[in-house]
Order: structure tokens, then C-alpha cells, then sequence
């Protein structure tokens, strides 16, 4: 019987030391994560005394000073804000007369799967669909009046079928009913509803997956799918129906060559909608509002017809064990817009072989723009009519300011009110300039736009529009040489052309320099407008105007260059990749690229490089933990060159300063200066936390930012960006991640839904008004994924190549407005590498472009990267100059790596970095109500003190386990010894 005691003694203490590992490991794994669990909890951990000024207001109290009654007051006008998001950024494709609906559409029969259950936003990080705020289809167009057949409806709530977005491709699904699914009692119901077929279309993707080319229909995600062509085929031949409207609830741009073939009588695009989107869409039905959205992607007849294409998806170096994924980006500047329109003027002049065969998806014979493209970039129609028309002798150049100046008069010519955009063009020379020095031109390119007020039928609105010259600017790199390349403006004539979009626009640039035979998108020939062109000719190139940055000052040449070259014909003897030139269309055609694994590549992968410099400070040498007196709310508003963060910076311990690496959810509060816990999470289309205030619910989702760049309207982004600040006050929160900057490099990247356009010029002029109405409100909006994230597939840590002039131009130049002339207070990197560097550890792209290029000053953070990992090595982001790790704990890794090696430089570099930090954070709402009273601690949440406690408890039972073990263990041996067993 003893002898069992100590068996059972053994069992039990095995147990409990098993429960009390787990209970230590999950409770580091929960602190690690502290921030983002006490943000889901709604739990603070700092203190109090924050009776101090508020320097950022909301504007829905009297004293400027969030309460319950300003979040009802703020709730109810971004209601209101998120409608009219969708009647501004809604895209009117296609209308015979159909919309809006008049007296005669009262009783409607609403079709797809997604009437039921549409694409509020797609999957990833961002806020939680709030159903007491969330207005449905149904519920939108009965609040406009229209009644709704109930039997359909019912069905498509209770159907089986569901969207499915992850997995396999072949698992992938739009989510939509076969046409069994429609019963003879389900079309029964359409006569009583039949003065209009309402049919919503879905797609939708999202974070770590893209769209597929073949899914579980066996056909790419944005065609039309066998199931939608049936239904649409069953709509028109029951001959029930006084119109078909289709709504494209995607923001993926899809095929849409079919609607005319289907008897589609008109197309409205509406994207992912958030919340609300729904009941402006149905203002925009019964003619309440008239649509004013433009695309912000060139929609192809195929959707694969990109020269992109050719290299998107999954790609491994043949040879490396580690199995590193890559992709070439060989189509150079020429996709979307600037690939469709650069091969049609090409074919209107009959050169390069741009007529040939060669990346013809669409055409009958040959390359022909109208059957590859179905809408322009920039296309959109309304339920009025506008003439637009250059202000004679306005155009005009400011040397003092290196702007051009273009006065455009718009007049409401049509029967109804509505808004126009103007749209402003450039064609930059292609020549033998350009041609001999490997610059590649598109044959038009986005400068400016800006949007009418609404105008009344008859109403003219003058409208300036102002484009700095350095927007024309071609990037030399000078086939990568160091030390060389650089913005250029090449000889020649500069046209600037105001059109209705891209294709248009380059039409009237055609007419300008005489050319004939054009064609619209549809393929009937057009004249162009010469009218609506202005010239700015250059004899000799100017090498010199942009060589230095227009922010800083600073020398641009080439950058990524060695070991940090983004060309992939760097690292090979010879040519690996063949980059599309517009001067051979067939020659140059993008080919799949596929790659063995060198010796060049697999050196210039390796992450953790860093060794101490010889001539290395010791830490001895800087002074740290010393009382200077200063508090974080005194240096709001010090300049960031002001010797005083010197003394600020030297108050701080070396621990204390690793902590502001670390940002799990926010970074801690560290009471020597004064700085509260702060508050981090994501969200491009809304934050993802709950409101302090009022009932706390979960944040305003609002329309995807694709649908707020869709309304070509700055002043309606500076809005989303005042909101989202004002969000981030009622949050009690400080950095929000996004909104996203990264570029349609093809239809199919899964977070096209999360991104402005396939456009980075629309993306610089988009993105500037909404940090600055974030930056308004004390927010930091943390743009990302910096850069060349432009595609899901093996984003964390594929190896993306391209040229120089690519990046500088397209992913870069994306950024570049809200980094350098919004001032963002933040910004957030990608998983992916550029070249074979990860953009986390990259000197060029961190210190050289965004620091000094641009004059960055806010604070740079990795996605979230974990703990301490060889590709993002927390000693070489430090010395890249990135200052924070999202999700990762990097403490205790900087400060041993400055201890233990005495490495005064890596404490340099720490110090940069809490410079950065601390001056954002001045500059924040982190300061609102600090005072030099207020109470700031680090104290532990309840939670975290009940999972002590806990493992407290455990730990006591298994030690008391432990001691019955041995005692029954030592009786034992007694008892054997005396000889009684």
C-alpha cells in the first residue's frame, strides 16, 4: 500500500508539473501580447491626472473633451459620413436608361447570394462588423421606398452556399446558388416583383491569400462564373423584368465584357461597403444623389491580360534547401493603366510591334485595345452631363513654386445635379533620349485631379488644378550602377491633357500632335480634343533640378545597388530576367521567370550580418538614467533638430529605451518621463478596438479604402482621416495601422480591397488628405506595407526584383505623399524582402529614401514579426533604422546585444530611434491631459495579476506534490531497509 502512495504522489506531481508549464507558458505568451489583450479587454493600466489641456479636441463636445454624449453625436455623423462615402466613391459603369429608378420601380426582386449576405470589407485586420449599425441591401432600398420580393430573399438567408476566400483554389468559392436552387415556387415570385432585377455580384479575398485563376468553378475568381451566368440567363429569359440592374459589391476589379451579352441594362460599382454603404448605394438607385466615383483601376475584357500575370504566384529558387520564394517583376513600369494605353498609342502609330499577336488575351487578331480593355482607368459615368474646357491662357508655370497651374471650367450641360472630377494627364517624351538610356515612358500618366461641388443643371464651376513639375520626372538608373541614376526631365514636348479618363486624356494628346485613327474603349473611332492639351517643351535634358530631394536636399541616386540590388540580373553572369520595354512589345513580352539558387543570392539572403564597428563608442561614454527634469508633454512642439531631446534622451536607461522597440498592442508606460501606456492596433478601413465611451462598442467600419479612392474627392479623404482621428480619441488610442498604400499590381492581389488603385500617382494624392486629417486629431496613421507588397502569396519573406526605376517610380512614389509631403507620424513595413533584403533590415529603403530623402520623422514598424527571428534580426532593424516590432518582444535582445558587447553604436542607434518615438509621441494625443502631476504607472492588469495568482496556486500544488512524493518516497526506503515491504 505504500508503495502505491508514491506511485500516485509520482502521477500527481507529473500532472500539476505538466498544468504548470502550461499555465507558465501561456502566461508569458499573454503578457508578450499584453497590449492587444487589455485593448479587447478594455482594460488601462496607466494612471491618472489627466486633468491637463487637451491639445487635440474632438469636435463633438463643447470643451473639446471625448464623453459619453460627444461618441452619440460622433457616431451619428459618421453614419451619415459612410453613406455618402458610397454615393461619392459608388462607380457608374454602364446605364441604357435604367437608373435612376422613377415612379414606375416600386416592387423589386433582389438576385445573388450576396443580397443576403454581401462584402462588408474582406478578411483581415481591422474592425468587427457592428449588426445594430450595419444596414443590409434589403434594409437600404426599403428605406428609400422599394419593396422587396420576400420569398427570394428568405431562400438566400437560409442557403447552404457560402464564400470562401483561404485554401486551395479549388476550394475557393464565390459563395453562389447553382440554378437548381431556383425552384418553379422561387421564380413564381418574380412576377409580383418585376419591376426590376436587382443582382449583386460578390468577390472577396483578403490577408495571406489571394484571388485564384480557377476555382471551384474551374474558371478565374473575377469572371463570370457559370453559376452567375445561368442566373443571369434565367433573369432575362423569364422575360418577367422591366430592367436588370447589376451591383458589383467587389472592390477586385472584375470581368465585365458580358453585360451587354446578358442584357444588362445598367452597372453600378459599389466595392466593399462597411457598414452603411448600402443605404447610400440605395440614394443613388432612386436618383436621390447622382454617382460621381471614378475607377481607380483599368477593368480588362480578361482579367489575366497584365503582362503582371506573367509572374504573380508562387515561385521557388531551384536548389536552395531553404526553399525562398521569389517573384521578377519583369513587366517594369508597364502595368494596369500604363500598360493598356502605352500598347495602344504604339499601335495608333504602328510601332515596336505593339499590334502583334504577343500578349493578345482578348483580341480576334493581333493587339486591339477595345477588346482588351472594358473600362479605362478614370472612367465613370453620371446621371447628368458636364463640359469640361481649359481657361484660355491659364495654363501656367511658377518658377518660385516648380508648379504648373491649369484652370478648368466645368458646366452641368445634363438635366440633373451632380459632381464632375477633372482629370489631369501628362505625356512625359519618349525618344532616342530615353531610349538610349533604358528609361521606359508611359504614354500617359496621372499629375492631378480635384472635384466639383455639386452643380446644378446649367451651373459652371471653375476648378484650379496645380501639378508640380517634379511629377514629371522620369528615374535614370543608369543600369544600376552606384553612385549614378537620379530623377530626370528628358528632352522634348510635355503635353498635358484634361480628360474623362486615362484613354480619353491620351486621345486628346494623339489629336494634339496630329494623329489620326483612334478609338474609345468601346472601338469606335475618336477624334480626340486638342483643345483640352497644353505644351511645356524642354530642349535639353535637366539632369540637375531633381538630383537632390525636394524635401530634403539630399542626393537621389541609385540606392539598391551590391548586395542591396532590387534587379535580379545583378546577382547572375547574365540576363535572368528580360524587362517589357515598350520599344519591342513582342521581344520583350514578359516570359515566366524561373531561377536557380547562386552563390550571390544565397549571400546576399543572409539577415543577420552586423558586427561592431572598429571604431565603436563604449556605453561608458553616454550618459543615461540621469534626472534632467524633462517630462514627455514638456517637448510637444520642440523642434526635432532642438538640443533639448538630448537631455530628454539622456534621462532614459538603456532598459528603458529597448522597451520603445516593442510594440505589442502599444508600448508601455515609463513613469521616469512621464509617458503613458500608448495604444496600437490595425485597421485601414476602421480601428479595431472598442470605444471607451458610451456603450463601448466596437469601432465605425467604414468602406474600403479602395471605395474612398473611387471618389477622386481629397476633401471627402481628409473627412475619413478627421474620423478616424476623432475614432482614435473615443479609443483612447494613438496609432492605428494602415491605411494601405501598396499598389494593384494585378486584379488578383488578395488586399487590392485594403489599397487606393493600381495607380501610384492617385495613391500620393489620395493618401496626403488622410493623414493630414488623421495628424489633425492627434492620431498616427501607420501607412503600409512599405513596400513592393504586391501579393499574398508568400509575402513573408518572398524576394520581390524589379528595376530601380520600377520601385522609385510605382511602389515608392506610393508612399512617398504620405511620408513626405502629409507627414505621416507613421509608417508599417511588409514581410516581404526587396531584392534579397528584407525591407525590415534595409539601410537604402529605411535610412537612405525614407529617412533621408524624404525627412521622415515619425516612427517606422515592422508587420508583425514575433519574437527574435533570422530574417528580421532585431540588431540589424535597429541599425536600418526601423524603431518599432509589431507583435514582437524585442527588449531583451537590444539590451543584451549593447551590454554585453559594450557596443556604443548600437546604443547610438537606440537613442535615434527614441528620438523618433518620443517625438511622435509629443506630438500626439498621447499628451492630451498630461500634466507634470499626472500619475503615469506600469502597473499590472487584472488579468495579469489573476494568471499570476493562478500560476501561484498551481505551482503550490505541485510543489506540495513534490513534498508528498519525496516523504512517500523516503517511508518507502525506510520501510525496505527495516525489511518490511
Amino acid at each position: 500500500m505504500d508503495f502505491f502512495k508514491k506511485r500516485v504522489w509520482r502521477g500527481v506531481t507529473g500532472a500539476c508539473a505538466f498544468v504548470l508549464a502550461c499555465a507558465i507558458g501561456l502566461t508569458c505568451t499573454a503578457v508578450d501580447s499584453r497590449g492587444f489583450i487589455n485593448a479587447f479587454l478594455d482594460v488601462d493600466t496607466a494612471a491618472g491626472g489627466l486633468d491637463g489641456e487637451y491639445y487635440y479636441k474632438t469636435a463633438y463636445t463643447e470643451d473639446g473633451i471625448p464623453s459619453d454624449a460627444g461618441l452619440e453625436k460622433l457616431l451619428a455623423a459618421e453614419d451619415e459620413f459612410t453613406e455618402r462615402e458610397l454615393v461619392e466613391g459608388s462607380v457608374l459603369l454602364k446605364n441604357d436608361g435604367a437608373l435612376p429608378f422613377g415612379a414606375d420601380v416600386k416592387k423589386v426582386t433582389l438576385f445573388g447570394r450576396a443580397s443576403a449576405d454581401p462584402v462588408y470589407r474582406c478578411s483581415g485586420g481591422g474592425p468587427t462588423i457592428n449588426p445594430d449599425r450595419t444596414v443590409t441591401p434589403k434594409q437600404a432600398l426599403e428605406g428609400v421606398g422599394l419593396e422587396i420580393n420576400p420569398d427570394l430573399y428568405s431562400a438566400y438567408e437560409q442557403s447552404a452556399a457560402k464564400r470562401v476566400t483561404t485554401g486551395d483554389d479549388a476550394a475557393k468559392s464565390i459563395g453562389e446558388e447553382p440554378i437548381g436552387f431556383y425552384t418553379q415556387q422561387l421564380r413564381g415570385s418574380f412576377a409580383e416583383y418585376s419591376d426590376a432585377a436587382v443582382v449583386i455580384l460578390s468577390r472577396s479575398g483578403g490577408e495571406g491569400t489571394d484571388l485564384s485563376r480557377k476555382d471551384s468553378e474551374g474558371v478565374p475568381a473575377l469572371a463570370l462564373h457559370p453559376s452567375e451566368r445561368d442566373m443571369l440567363q434565367m433573369i432575362r429569359e423569364s422575360g418577367e423584368f422591366g430592367r436588370i440592374v447589376v451591383i458589383l459589391n467587389s472592390p477586385y476589379a472584375m470581368e465585365l465584357e458580358w453585360l451587354d451579352e446578358m442584357g444588362v441594362d445598367a452597372c453600378l460599382w459599389v466595392g466593399a461597403t462597411g457598414m452603411r454603404g448600402f443605404a447610400g448605394v440605395a440614394e443613388l438607385l432612386v436618383g436621390n444623389a447622382s454617382p460621381s466615383g471614378r475607377l481607380t483601376d483599368t477593368y480588362a475584357a480578361d482579367s489575366l491580360s497584365s503582362p503582371a500575370m506573367m509572374n504573380f504566384g508562387d515561385y521557388t529558387f531551384a536548389g536552395d534547401a531553404a526553399g525562398t520564394k521569389y517573384v521578377v517583376e519583369a513587366e517594369g513600369i508597364y502595368y494596369g493603366y500604363q500598360y493598356y494605353e502605352t500598347r495602344y498609342e504604339d499601335c495608333v502609330y504602328g510601332r515596336y510591334g505593339a499590334d502583334s499577336a504577343v500578349g493578345a488575351y482578348a483580341s480576334s487578331d493581333g493587339w486591339n485595345y477595345a477588346e482588351e480593355v472594358t473600362y479605362p482607368f478614370g472612367y465613370g459615368l453620371s446621371y447628368t452631363q458636364f463640359e469640361q474646357q481649359i481657361v484660355p491662357d491659364s495654363f501656367t508655370y511658377n518658377e518660385e513654386a516648380d508648379s504648373f497651374t491649369m484652370q478648368v471650367e466645368v458646366t452641368n450641360v445634363g438635366e440633373a445635379a451632380g459632381k464632375e472630377v477633372v482629370q489631369v494627364y501628362a505625356q512625359m517624351p519618349y525618344n532616342e533620349y530615353t531610349v538610349s538610356r533604358g528609361i521606359e515612358v508611359s504614354a500617359i500618366q496621372l499629375v492631378g485631379f480635384e472635384k466639383t461641388q455639386e452643380l446644378a443643371s446649367g451651373e459652371t464651376e471653375q476648378i484650379s488644378v496645380e501639378v508640380p513639375r517634379y511629377f514629371l520626372a522620369s528615374y535614370d538608373d543608369a543600369n544600376g550602377e552606384e553612385g549614378e541614376g537620379g530623377y530626370v526631365l528628358q528632352p522634348g514636348d510635355y503635353y498635358f491633357s484634361v480628360g474623362e479618363n486615362a484613354h480619353d486624356a491620351l486621345n486628346n494628346v494623339l489629336a494634339a500632335k496630329g494623329m489620326t485613327g483612334m478609338i474609345d474603349q468601346d472601338g469606335n473611332a475618336a477624334e480626340g480634343d486638342a483643345s483640352l492639351t497644353a505644351l511645356y517643351s524642354l530642349e535639353e535634358a535637366d539632369t540637375e533640378s531633381y538630383a537632390v530631394s525636394p524635401y530634403t536636399g539630399a542626393p537621389v541616386t541609385n540606392r539598391f545597388t551590391g548586395r542591396d540590388s532590387v534587379d535580379i540580373n545583378h546577382f547572375y553572369d547574365s540576363d535572368a530576367a528580360v524587362y517589357l520595354t515598350r520599344s519591342d512589345w513582342s521581344g520583350t513580352y514578359p516570359q515566366t521567370v524561373s531561377l536557380t539558387i547562386n552563390d550571390a543570392v544565397s549571400e546576399a539572403l543572409v539577415s543577420k550580418t552586423y558586427s561592431k564597428p572598429a571604431d565603436a563608442k563604449s556605453i561608458a561614454e553616454f550618459t543615461q538614467g540621469q534626472d534632467g527634469g524633462l517630462l514627455l508633454v514638456e517637448m510637444r512642439g520642440v523642434p526635432f533638430e532642438d538640443e533639448k531631446w538630448e537631455t530628454f534622451l539622456n534621462q532614459l536607461t538603456i532598459e528603458e529605451m529597448a522597451e520603445m522597440v516593442t510594440d505589442e498592442g502599444g508600448t508601455s508606460a515609463v513613469p521616469s518621463v512621464g509617458k503613458p501606456a500608448a495604444r496600437h492596433t490595425d485597421g485601414p478601413d476602421g480601428y479595431a478596438a472598442k470605444y471607451k465611451y458610451g456603450d463601448k462598442i466596437n469601432c465605425t467600419s467604414y468602406a474600403s479604402i479602395v471605395v474612398l479612392a473611387s471618389s477622386w474627392n481629397k476633401e471627402l479623404a481628409k473627412e475619413f482621416g478627421e474620423f478616424y482621428g476623432e475614432d482614435l480619441l473615443y479609443a483612447q488610442a494613438q496609432e492605428f495601422w494602415g491605411p494601405g498604400a501598396n499598389l494593384h499590381r494585378t486584379p488578383y492581389s488578395g488586399r487590392n480591397w485594403e489599397y487606393f488603385s493600381e495607380d501610384a500617382m492617385l495613391t500620393f494624392l489620395m493618401s496626403v488628405p488622410v493623414v493630414e486629417g488623421v495628424n489633425s486629431k492627434g492620431g498616427i496613421s501607420a501607412i503600409k506595407h512599405l513596400t513592393a507588397n504586391d501579393q499574398e502569396i508568400n509575402r513573408m519573406g518572398i524576394a520581390t526584383f524589379m528595376t530601380e526605376q520600377r520601385l522609385r517610380q510605382t511602389c515608392l512614389r506610393a508612399f512617398e505623399g504620405a511620408l513626405a509631403v502629409g507627414k505621416s507620424w507613421g509608417t508599417m513595413l511588409s514581410y516581404n524582402r526587396i531584392g534579397c533584403v528584407a525591407d525590415s533590415i534595409s539601410i537604402p529603403l529605411n535610412t537612405g529614401v525614407i529617412h533621408d530623402e524624404w525627412g521622415f520623422r515619425g516612427f517606422i514598424i515592422t508587420d508583425a514579426d514575433g519574437k527574435e527571428n533570422d530574417y528580421n534580426p532585431s540588431v540589424e532593424c535597429l541599425v536600418a533604422e526601423v524603431d518599432m516590432h509589431c507583435n514582437g518582444n524585442r527588449t531583451d535582445v537590444i539590451v543584451e546585444a549593447i551590454r554585453r558587447n559594450d557596443d556604443g553604436y548600437l546604443l547610438e542607434k537606440l537613442r535615434e530611434v527614441n528620438h523618433r518615438v518620443y517625438y511622435t509621441y509629443a506630438n500626439t494625443n498621447l499628451v492630451n491631459g498630461l500634466t507634470e502631476e499626472s500619475q503615469i504607472s506600469n502597473g499590472l492588469a487584472w488579468w495579469e495579476m489573476a494568471m499570476y495568482a493562478i500560476d501561484g496556486v498551481i505551482a503550490a500544488v505541485t510543489l506540495g506534490a513534490v513534498v508528498l512524493f519525496v516523504v512517500s518516497a523516503v517511508k518507502e526506503n525506510k520501510r525496505k531497509r527495516g525489511g518490511n515491504v
